[in-house]
């Protein structure tokens, strides 16, 4: 059922009898970008960006220019969620992460940013015990997703300095927290500056942790972690069923 929607004049604001808006601070700038997260681990609940079941997986390939040129694999985009955890900073609760371009495609040690992902949700033992295909892994993957489960991820920053008038970029990306310098409160500050070009910051997903590796403990926050009640449950809701498998393309 519809909320119930009246609709009022600039006369009948004027006589309206209203209560104040508890909390509301006027000296808050409320077009200010909120804080960006912190580098350290964090509980996060995991999903596919795109709604869209059917549009979940892209199929790609690799660039003629690449080390390995016209490699086909899959690809998808994910969410990552800040828990309302105990073991998470509370002004981060629902932020979001983007983590982008999470691929079949296979690295030079074996592992593939899919697999990863499954790992980290606890489910490697499962993946190992069948065949290694692009489908297979996507779809179980997916599978797991469905209920946007609680896995842990490693946040760290970093800076770029692209230029939407040249198109380019003005100097080397650089990854990592070991960049930044940190203020007086033990905090990382998001600001570095090249031939005075002032970088843009963002934080990105590093890679996976298990739930366990974060509810145990992890550095810099074992002492914090030990003294709060953190709740993890695995996700009792059973997954959606999954949409018919992707149709393969004629090479």
């Amino acid at each position: 059922m519809a909320d119930e929607v009246e609709y009022l004049s600039l006369a009948d604001l004027e006589g309206l009898q209203d209560e104040v808006l508890e909390g509301c601070d006027p000296s808050v700038d409320a077009n200010a970008l909120p804080p960006i997260i912190q580098p350290g681990k964090y509980l996060v609940n995991v999903k596919h960006q795109e709604e869209d079941s059917g549009k979940w997986w892209a199929a790609k390939k690799t660039s003629a220019q690449s080390a390995t040129p016209n490699v086909p694999y899959l690809s998808t985009d994910l969410w990552c969620t800040i828990a309302e955890n105990a073991v998470n900073s509370r002004e981060y609760w629902g932020r979001r992460i983007p983590f982008n371009n999470v691929m079949t495609l296979v690295m030079r040690d074996g592992s593939t940013g899919v697999m990863a992902a499954i790992q980290g949700l606890g489910k490697g033992p499962e993946l190992a015990n069948g065949p290694q295909t692009a489908s297979r892994q996507c779809r179980m993957l997916s599978e797991l997703l469905q209920s946007e489960p609680l896995v842990g991820v490693e946040v760290d920053w970093e800076a770029s300095w692209y230029s939407k008038e040249k198109g380019e970029d003005l100097h080397d990306r650089k990854r990592g927290v070991k960049h930044f310098k940190k203020d007086e409160d033990g905090k990382y500050i998001p600001e570095l500056s090249v031939d005075s070009d002032a970088a843009d910051v963002r934080a990105f997903v590093r890679r996976w942790l298990k739930v366990e590796e974060i509810l145990g403990g992890g550095e810099g926050k074992k002492g914090k972690q030990e003294s709060k009640v953190a709740s993890a449950p695995a996700p009792v809701t059973p997954p959606k069923p999954l949409p018919k498998p992707l149709a393969r393309k004629a090479s």
